[in-house]
Parts: structure tokens; C-alpha cells; sequence
């Protein structure tokens, strides 16, 4: 019986900058992507018993739901330009309560009372609009020639 061995040398440099080269096509794509769910009336805003609420925000403006989390624009306007570097894209929000919006849990005045704020999560639907796992592998055919 003959053995017969293969060997598959990768080029880790080639791969990196490939990888990168993905991520940075990506960026721009999933950026727009974000800043249009944060736009988009999607966001069901309830009370503890589950009702629906009208509130008034910050901007003055008193609105129901679905909403937008718009607002004043400070998060939306807060979205940092995508960061590729060693193998990951960075998206950033800086408005000091990005963070408390997508995980909720505070505390929200409304016309009927107060009630805890539930989590409104713009990163998800984005990428379900541009899944990154298909995207990867379309670019991989590309940028291989295939």
C-alpha cells in the first residue's frame, strides 16, 4: 500500500491582508447599514405591563410606536468611521448612553408613567440586511480570482 502525502503551505501575511482587505469592503456596507436601522420606525416602545407609550423626547418632539431612535441625532451623529486592524472591523458609538439604549433598562418618563426602558437593538437587524458570512465568502472567490 503506498501512502501518499500532501502539503499545504499558507502564507499567514497573504491571508492577514486578505482578511483586512474583507473587513475594510465590509465596513463601509455595514456602517450605512447601521445608521439606517438607528433611522428606521421600528423600535415598539412599551411600559412594565407591556402597553404601548407615547412619549416626548428630548428634541420636544412626542411620538408612539414604532419609532426611530433618532432623537436629537447625537447617537446617530456618534457613529464612528469603521477601523480595520489584526483581523477585526470597529464600529463605535460615543454618545454617553449608546450602550443604555441597545441594552435598555433605565428609567423613561411618559405620559402614563414612568417604566423601564426596553432594549433597543440597532446591530442585529443590520446584519441580518448584510450577513457577514456570505459577504466574506463572496470577496474570498473575488479577491482569489475564482
Amino acid at each position: 500500500m503506498t501512502r501518499i502525502r500532501a502539503t499545504v503551505t499558507w502564507d499567514l501575511a497573504k491571508l492577514e491582508k486578505r482578511v483586512d482587505q474583507i473587513l475594510e469592503n465590509f465596513g463601509p456596507l455595514i456602517s450605512f447599514q447601521l445608521q439606517e436601522e438607528i433611522s428606521k420606525d421600528q423600535f415598539v416602545y412599551t411600559n412594565d405591563e407591556g402597553d404601548e407609550v407615547v412619549t416626548r423626547r428630548k428634541n420636544r418632539q412626542v411620538v408612539g410606536s414604532p419609532r426611530d431612535i433618532v432623537d436629537t441625532g447625537q447617537l446617530l451623529n456618534s457613529q464612528s468611521n469603521p477601523e480595520v486592524g489584526g483581523g477585526l472591523l470597529t464600529i463605535r458609538w460615543t454618545a454617553p448612553y449608546s450602550l443604555a439604549v441597545l441594552r435598555g433598562g433605565y428609567t423613561v418618563e411618559s405620559q402614563k408613567g414612568n417604566y423601564t426602558a426596553k432594549p433597543r437593538d440597532w446591530i442585529t437587524p443590520a446584519l441580518r440586511e448584510q450577513p457577514f458570512k456570505p459577504y466574506v465568502l463572496r470577496q474570498w472567490r473575488q479577491l482569489s480570482g475564482q
